[in-house]
């Protein structure tokens, strides 16, 4: 679309943002090549050439800038993209305007770097920004990074004929070599320099002190007497540990707060709890599930209110879904291998029907809607409570 004179100067005015950025005429590709592949890696945006830091117009030479800047797209931008290029004359100056999308094979990068967009400048990604990226764009599951130091020693073997005993699988008398080789081959030991670590999945299920590698990415609950965190606390509680134990203890914390009212059929009386057990399970073992564990150090909150629980998980909704598409039953495992472990445990089965079930659960019931929030790096759910 045609960039008007008045939309122009509102830009000039405004400044530089997170999706505009300024250049004289004498920029260099390499510095083009930065700001687009900020742009692909963010939300997109636009560069112009031809003004400023100060939005002054300043205007080009006569080269030939659209062959320049598709060269630049095509030959210094991995993956190579088609940027919108228009040319704008104000006051007998020429500007260039040089426009990109999000980028849908993220990530982009130079030709040995990758840039982000933060606030009006481009810089170039910290290694967990670049993971971050990578997990998104499902180049990389970062429940698969070795958790330097942890070898074999620091797993539990009771936990881990628990586990093989799910799958019909009997490791009690497996040798040393015989038992690596079967966790090496399940992921839960990965290799890196030649050295087996456990992996993060095979942390979270089967370390002996999970808390010591990743401190804080355990559970916080909280029962507040009202319904916002200003409220007063009743109950706290923060847990570490395996994933199996925290996942129980979390449902009887929530269970333990699910109050039950008497409610008659006839003369046949029926408990109703407050909130339905099925989908409280559902949502927190979601929660689990689905959370980005790229984000050291954020806990799942999981949060009892008077009139609703809200569970907040950390990690945004994976770029190949939308909520829309999460509705209607269409999933990503963000962690497969956290998953099929669920899954093995009886935790959870791989239908993809969670989201889904929850709402049709509701309407069936004539219930308040539940509600689903992407909001930063995390993802709420909120149930309302049954008012019978």
């Amino acid at each position: 679309m045609t960039l008007s004179i008045d939309n122009l100067m509102n830009i000039l005015i405004n400044g530089e943002n997170s999706f505009i950025e300024f250049k004289e005429h004498n920029v260099r590709a390499e510095s083009v090549a930065k700001e687009l592949v900020a742009f692909l890696n963010f939300e997109g945006g636009t560069l112009f050439i031809g003004i400023n830091d100060d939005g002054e117009i300043i205007g080009v030479d006569n080269k030939n800038y659209e062959e320049w800047i598709m060269n630049i797209c095509r030959s210094s931008i991995y993956p190579p993209v088609i940027p919108v290029y228009e040319e704008i004359i104000i006051d007998s100056k020429r500007i260039i305007k040089i426009q990109v999308s999000k980028g849908v094979n993220n990530p982009y990068h130079t030709s040995n770097k990758y840039y982000i967009r933060v606030g009006s400048t481009s810089r170039e990604a910290s290694q967990h920004e670049l993971i971050r990226l990578l997990q998104s764009s499902n180049a990389l599951h970062y429940e698969l990074i070795p958790m330097q130091g942890a070898t074999v020693s620091d797993i539990s073997k009771i936990r881990v004929e628990d586990y093989f005993s799910t799958r019909g699988i009997d490791i009690s008398e497996y040798s040393k070599v015989e038992l690596e080789n079967l966790l090496y081959n399940t992921e839960i030991l990965v290799s890196t320099n030649n050295e087996k670590y456990i992996s993060l999945a095979g942390m979270m299920f089967f370390a002996k002190n999970p808390s010591l590698w990743l401190k804080n990415s355990g559970v916080q609950l909280v029962r507040f007497r009202g319904n916002d965190v200003t409220s007063e606390i009743i109950d706290r509680k923060n847990l570490e540990g395996n994933l199996p134990d925290i996942i129980d203890k979390t449902l009887d914390f929530v269970n333990l707060n699910n109050m039950v009212s008497e409610k008659f059929d006839g003369i046949r009386r029926i408990d109703v709890h407050e909130y339905n057990k099925n989908v409280l399970r559902e949502i927190i073992v979601n929660a689990f599930a689905h959370r980005d564990w790229s984000l050291i150090g954020a806990k799942i909150r999981v949060y009892v209110f008077d009139d609703f629980i809200e569970v907040r998980s950390p990690g945004k909704i994976p770029d190949t879904l939308t909520l829309e598409r999460m509705k209607m039953g269409i999933s990503y495992y963000r962690n497969p291998l956290i998953m099929q472990m669920l899954v093995d445990y009886g935790y959870a089965d791989k239908i993809g029907r969670g989201i889904m079930s929850i709402i049709k659960y509701h309407e069936k019931n004539n219930l308040i809607p539940p509600e689903f929030i992407e909001e930063g790096f995390e993802f709420r759910v909120k149930i309302f409570k049954y008012e019978g």
